[in-house]
């Protein structure tokens, strides 16, 4: 994987540059699938000290290929899902404040390849690398939206599916994405498949 691509793992505010391509290659994938509706794609997160970038780039073009972001709960910023759900859902705000306050609590959001590196494992390369960084941040609970396509790659992770308001699957960012919300223990499990590589890359880019 490394021998392909390289990567790059910063706080947003640290990085601008890295975060205002990772944010524009976003918004060209999303219109590619025609996809609206996320509430992480509005720009605030850029200006935002909880919020970190692991961006990917192709070790031959130097363009960044794919990226995703984890995102750290404060009492003054809503994870993505809470967001998303608030609407809804009054109570996702104590459900996300009961972890934040046994452990902490982040989300992995924004997470896309391009087209051109389908295939190649690198979502689950970069949930392997946010696992990582939660750990590294010492924060306990990750939290990620996964539709039919990347909810396999949380379930191998030892992510499981939890309820909001009774609910276990939810329409976002529209109905053509069944999602659940996937929660991991990231500091009292085993993390075997996170190699001790993945963990030192992540401690050197901080």
């Amino acid at each position: 994987m490394l021998g392909k691509f390289t990567v790059q793992i910063a706080r947003a505010i640290d990085r601008y540059d890295i975060a205002h391509e990772f944010f524009l290659k976003h918004i060209e994938v999303l219109k590619k699938h025609n996809v609206k509706g996320i509430t992480s794609i509005k720009p605030q997160w850029k200006y935002m000290p909880n919020v970190y970038v692991i961006a990917v780039y192709d070790n031959i073009s130097d363009e960044m290929i794919g990226g995703m972001r984890l995102e750290v709960s404060s009492r003054s910023n809503l994870l993505p899902f809470e967001s998303a759900l608030s609407s809804e859902f009054s109570n996702v705000h104590s459900f996300v404040e009961h972890y934040r306050d046994n452990g902490g609590v982040c989300e992995f959001s924004g997470l896309w390849v391009n087209s051109t590196h389908n295939k190649q494992g690198i979502p689950e390369f970069m949930t392997k690398l946010g696992i990582s960084l939660s750990r590294t941040l010492c924060i306990k609970y990750a939290f990620a939206f996964a539709n039919n396509y990347s909810r396999p790659i949380t379930e191998r992770l030892g992510f499981i599916s939890e309820t909001v308001g009774g609910e276990s699957v939810f329409l976002y960012p529209d109905e053509r994405y069944p999602t659940q919300l996937m929660m991991k223990d990231c500091l009292t499990e085993e993390l075997e498949y996170v190699s001790i590589d993945h963990q030192l890359k992540v401690r050197k880019a901080l």
